[in-house]
């Protein structure tokens, strides 16, 4: 719901491209790393996409290994590639570390299902060998979240870290200090720049590259009967992991298929783009029947241009596990196989590694595993395989292994006599002045009456307190809300030792609280993943005296005053009802409008979505909610909206729970040619603002303040540190943004700038 990566200087833009919701040099969400079935490599990792070896230098005869034609994986540095299968240790060494007593810290680049999977995978085998995971961290693609990561974890001495470094070089003096005190470094795709194998680090750990790409050109190759003409999108960028994998691809595919012709190719540098370029590459090659994308992101662009285009005798191959291009494979469309990688198996080899380190065991200098082809026919056991768990809910419902459970309630009959039928049989009873309260009944009181007198804000300074900012998620409104938080504290004179990002797993989070409190932080600032495993998970710092402030959730069973100081979340039925103007702006007053809402128990969207129904129908008599679907996977909300305009194709208008999610909605409009349809969300995303400057379906988003959420947490934890007593409840406010403010509204809202892209399209305009 609030998931934008922060970009971070020229070297993290293109890792981010390639790694974004994934790995950095294995992925999910961008360039993700797999090998093929056959670990075999590729050859130079930088050499440009026309430089691939010539296939018919080896003769005539059709190779059948990849290492034929002098595709090989190499390391980025050149290293020569071992397989996975390889790195093990015997009884006696498990033996020998169990008896240890070691320790280990995850420092993670991002959170996403991959990254989960390889967690997990290392998580697995630490326990098999009795080390104790003490840390885990996601530094949202920030090099000095990353660098700062180090130092919290260096504080709990861990014996091993095993990391993906977002820029090798601010990596190399970010490490520095665990390579000085003899941690043993295991890394994922990248090493630290000047680092020695065997002496600063014991080993890196990626994909089998040339297997990736290879497993892709087979599965298209295949899929085009070994006839046709072909699109190549490779990643424009010098990063030897999206590198090796691409040319693989067209080296195998010029190689392996004589009848297959490569007419086209495209340089891609950002996701986004996908979408316009595949458009443009249809339109000067129609004859076209297959196209390759080095990632599933940029995939999903392949994938709506090719629908826009009615294009369903394209095929298309990519890279990575991702549910809105497995959807598409499973429902019959365009998609004719991802190649996956093994993360797990990524986690479980860099943990056993980091263990060769502590025996004094030399580990390879760079280890693939190897990836998976994935099709309808095995998907759900290559889900398994790789990322350690059954396919999304919406992927087992389309391939029938799981019943597909109401979200709504039905729909109600037409009224022939009538242009729009309400969905809803009854009005909802909804009294706006008395609604906002917390979870437990404690009315709101607004953030401008908290506040701390100079004497006050003296004593405090005088105390050499301290602070740790454990959130449940990243993205913009985290980094908003721990901006506020940091400059508030800044001015109480209040250090902060630790921020961490529980990527919305409650076990996570318990290990952060865990991991925080042997710094003994004065205060915690948190949003609670969980309220029942939550009231477990902080009972230790309330135990310990730590003054809890919390943001948009509680814990269950505990009260304020007791065990925490206040809740502090936005004016979230002001939201609803600002979204409500905001559609009946959009539409002039009239029109016929789907909701597509989050389907939880969340009190937070919950009121977001119950006060846009009730503004709607008591203050816009002339617009009708002819539809209501829930979605808990932001991923769905493409199916949903797809499936909403088929029931209800004279629809003007869509309201979304939040701007991630709103982003699946546009794809599907987009999808169905449908730039009639506005959409109103809530939250600030940069995808939804670009489309919304440049007059897309977007019309308008209502942001709450998740800046000033931050600077009003730390100001009441300022009254637990002075035992003054605090109000249970409190609310900061919110701003509607449309095109025409949203330059202001980013920054009153998230307390910085207009991204450069934004600024730009703003500047088109």
């Amino acid at each position: 719901m609030r998931e934008t990566s922060r970009l971070i200087g020229l070297f993290i833009v293109l890792i981010i491209l390639v790694l974004s919701a994934a790995c950095g040099g294995a992925p999910e969400e961008s360039p993700t790393e797999e090998s093929p079935t056959e670990e075999v490599p590729v050859g130079e990792a930088t050499s440009p996409p026309d430089e691939e070896p010539d296939p018919t230098e080896t003769g005539d005869s059709v190779p059948e290994d990849p290492a034929e034609i002098g595709l090989l994986t190499i390391g980025p540095n050149g290293e020569e590639a071992t397989a996975s299968s390889e790195v093990s240790l015997t009884e006696e060494e498990i033996a020998q570390i169990q008896e240890g007593n070691y320790t280990a810290a995850l420092l993670w680049h991002t959170s996403a299902a991959f990254t989960e999977a390889v967690s997990q995978g290392a998580h697995d085998a630490f326990a098999e060998m009795g080390i104790e995971v003490v840390a885990e961290t996601n530094a949202e693609f920030d090099t000095a979240q990353q660098a700062n990561d180090v130092e919290t974890a260096m504080a709990l001495n861990p014996d091993i870290i095993i990391s993906l470094v977002i820029d090798p070089v601010s990596g190399a003096e970010a490490f520095r200090p665990a390579v000085e005190q003899g941690v043993q470094l295991v890394f994922l795709s990248n090493v630290p720049e000047g680092y020695v194998h065997g002496e600063d680090y014991v080993g890196i750990v990626t994909d089998d590259l040339v297997g990736m790409g290879t497993a892709a050109a087979e599965i298209l190759g295949d899929a085009m009967g070994g006839e046709g003409q072909v699109g190549y999108i490779f990643h424009d960028a010098s990063y030897y992991v999206t590198n090796q994998r691409d040319q693989s691809f067209k080296a195998w595919i010029e190689a392996r298929y004589p009848g297959i012709e490569i007419v086209a190719e495209e340089g891609l540098a950002d996701p986004a783009a996908a979408e316009e370029l595949a458009s443009a590459m249809l339109t000067r090659n129609p004859e076209i029947t297959g196209i390759y994308a080095p990632w599933a992101t940029p995939a999903d662009g392949v994938l709506a241009a090719l629908r826009a285009a009615g294009r369903d005798d394209v095929s298309v191959v990519t890279l990575d596990l991702d549910t809105n291009v497995a959807l598409d494979m499973v429902e019959g469309g365009n998609m004719a196989g991802i190649v996956a990688d093994l993360a797990y198996e990524l986690g479980r080899t860099m943990a056993v590694e980091g263990a060769y380190g502590l025996l004094g065991k030399e580990a390879p200098a760079f280890t693939v595993v190897p990836a998976i082809k994935v099709t309808n026919e095995n998907l759900v056991e290559a889900w398994n395989e790789s990322l350690a768990q059954d396919p999304p809910a919406q992927v087992m419902e389309a391939l029938g292994e799981a019943p597909a459970e109401p979200t709504t309630e039905p729909e109600a009959e037409p009224d022939a006599e009538s242009e729009a039928q309400p969905f809803f049989d009854s009005p909802i009873d909804f009294d706006f002045a008395a609604a906002e309260t917390d979870p437990y009944g404690n009315p709101a009181v607004a953030a401008s009456e908290v506040s701390l007198t100079d004497e006050e804000i003296a004593q405090i300074q005088e105390g050499n307190y301290s602070s740790a900012h454990l959130w449940a998620g990243a993205g913009e409104w985290y980094n908003a809300i721990d901006a506020g938080a940091t400059d508030r504290a800044a001015e109480l004179g209040i250090e902060v030792l630790a921020r961490t990002d529980a990527e919305f797993d409650p076990a996570t989070q318990a290990n952060d609280v865990g991991t925080v409190l042997a710094l003994d932080p004065d205060i915690i600032l948190t949003l609670i993943v969980d309220p029942v495993s939550g009231a477990q998970a902080f009972q230790a710092a309330v135990d310990q005296g730590v003054v809890l402030a919390l943001a948009d959730n509680g814990a269950e069973g505990y009260q304020p005053g007791d065990e925490y100081v206040s809740i502090v979340t936005g004016n979230h039925f002001g939201m609803g009802e600002a979204a409500a103007e905001l559609m009946s702006e959009a539409l002039g007053g009239s029109g016929e409008v789907g909701m597509i809402f989050h389907d939880a128990d969340f009190f937070v969207t919950n009121n977001r979505d119950n006060a846009f129904r009730a503004a709607i129908e008591q203050f816009h008599s002339g617009i009708t909610i002819v539809d209501a679907r829930g979605f808990t996977e932001e991923p769905a909300t493409f199916e949903v909206a797809s499936a909403m305009l088929q029931t209800h194709p004279e629809i003007d208008g869509i309201y979304v729970a939040w701007d991630v999610a709103a982003e699946g909605v546009v794809e599907a409009l987009r999808a169905a040619g449908r730039d009639d349809v506005r959409v109103v969300t809530h939250d600030l995303g940069v995808n939804n603002a670009l489309d919304m400057i440049e007059g897309g379906n977007v019309y308008g988003t209502v942001a709450d303040l998740p800046y000033d959420e931050g600077k009003a947490l730390m100001t009441l934890a300022g009254y637990g540190l002075l035992g003054k007593e605090a109000p249970p409840f409190v609310t900061v406010g919110f701003i509607t943004v449309t095109r025409d403010n949203i330059a202001e509204a980013w920054q009153q809202s998230l307390g910085r700038e207009l991204p450069p892209e934004l600024s730009e399209a703003l500047n088109d305009q």
